[in-house]
């Protein structure tokens, strides 16, 4: 039997985060949630996530921390922001989807963690 894994989940929107937490556990993910980059480096620092990290409408630059924080860790960044993206693209080990994009999401996710 497959284990779970634990996905972070970092948005400042409340109802997003909790929207996507519940998407995700239905999927056999375990998530941690975050509301800014602070709370999530601390936690990850805490307790490393072994599986993948979701950055929601955050600065790469908190990715780039939590990763040198806690190891080689999948980040997958979810962004409207083209510039962003650009950016997040440009950092090799990432993976960049624009905002909305739930169906390719699961599939990163199913590359990086167990999703049912």
């Amino acid at each position: 039997m497959a284990h779970r894994h634990t996905v972070l989940v970092v948005h400042h929107d409340q109802d997003i985060r909790e929207a996507l937490e519940e998407m995700l556990k239905t999927h056999g993910l375990s998530v941690v949630a975050a509301a800014n980059g602070h709370d999530a480096l601390q936690g990850a620092r805490t307790s490393p996530p072994p599986c993948a990290i979701l950055l929601l409408e955050m600065p790469l630059t908190v990715g780039l921390n939590l990763r040198n924080a806690v190891g080689e860790i999948p980040i997958v960044v979810v962004s409207s922001d083209r510039s962003a993206r650009a950016e997040a693209h440009a950092e090799r080990r990432v993976d960049v989807l624009p905002t909305g994009e739930i169906s390719r999401l699961m599939q990163v996710l199913r590359r990086h963690c167990y999703v049912r």
